[in-house]
């Protein structure tokens, strides 16, 4: 969480609205949004958190890309869990070497970076952290800020496949833009659902749940409750309006697709902000700064694996 000041995060956005607008000029014909936005997170987050990519070759950059989305779609099938254990040893190796290297040439300007603060974080005895430990804490930054690839898949999804909401968020941008970001997590949340096991006796609403009861967080049903909003099932573009900012730094509960309550001491995510600020830059350049063609395309979304997105993986065309 000391990672994500207001001052790093105003980084992160310039940065990433760079990235991607050097990227998009670079497209003429159709292309994946999918594979582009990935390419665009990994490169971005690793900038951000002070690695240096100019080294590497464009393939290798791939493949390390390819190691991080490997770790978050290794949930559909034996072989994607395959992969995805292979992309988390591969990347892990990855990162440890930074990690050495940023221990044995430290530099002073460098240590609110993330690959420095954790190259130099101490346990509780005032020790460097193991490598290994610190090489996941460091995967823990840049794997889940590309995992956001999934969330700008559907979002190229809502904006291309119903123009109606493409048409209204283009139409009154700045005051719809943080109710369509919000209302794109709650209609599509990462993982559906979250499994756990219960760690003590807990009684909610007169129902019992043992200790070590198997539990699942049904956030796909929370966030599509009619009991609890009006048109559940309904996307609505402005459903959030002058209430984005109560949702994404003081609420606790209205929002669940990255976890709830207090950022520092319940189990909610470190990278909200990197996410909202992330989509804030998709949808800027998507609606405002360039006109795409759509082709015909598969726009289902498999509702047998997740995280799940458009099958097509979001095709534009840009001249």
């Amino acid at each position: 969480m000391d990672l994500m000041t207001p001052d790093r995060m105003a980084d992160y956005r310039k940065l990433l609205g760079k990235n991607l607008t050097n990227a998009l000029n670079e497209q003429h014909g159709t292309f994946e949004l999918y594979t582009l936005a990935k390419k665009v997170l990994f490169q971005t987050i690793c900038t951000w958190s002070g690695i240096n990519l100019g080294q590497l070759t464009e393939q290798e950059i791939d493949a390390l890309t390819d190691d991080q989305v490997a770790m978050f779609e290794g949930v559909n099938s034996a072989s994607d869990y395959l992969n995805g254990v292979i992309g988390r040893k591969k990347a892990e190796k990855w990162a440890q070497e930074l990690l050495q290297e940023a221990r044995e040439h430290p530099l002073d300007k460098d240590r609110n970076l993330a690959l420095y603060a954790f190259a130099t974080a101490k346990d509780t005895k005032d020790n460097l952290l193991p490598l290994e430990t610190a090489a996941v804490e460091l995967l823990n930054i840049i794997r889940p800020t590309v995992a956001i690839t999934v969330w700008v898949a559907l979002m190229g999804r809502i904006l291309f496949n119903k123009t109606e909401v493409y048409q209204k968020l283009a139409n009154n941008f700045v005051e719809l833009q943080d109710s369509f970001i919000e209302e794109l997590r709650r209609y599509y949340p990462f993982f559906p659902m979250i499994p756990a096991t219960s760690i003590q006796d807990v009684e909610i609403d007169g129902y019992l749940i043992p200790k070590d009861s198997w539990v699942v967080l049904d956030i796909y049903g929370t966030n599509h409750d009619a009991r609890s909003m009006e048109n559940a099932d309904s996307f609505k573009v402005d459903r959030f309006v002058g209430k984005t900012k109560q949702i994404s730094y003081d609420e606790e509960y209205e929002m669940i697709a990255q976890g709830g309550r207090d950022f520092r001491q319940m189990h909610r995510c470190a990278g909200e902000w990197i996410t909202l600020h992330t989509l804030r830059v998709f949808s800027d350049k998507l609606v405002n700064d360039y006109t795409f063609s759509v082709p015909k395309q598969d726009w289902t979304i498999p509702m047998n694996q997740f995280p799940t997105y458009p099958q097509s993986k979001v095709l534009l065309f840009k001249e």
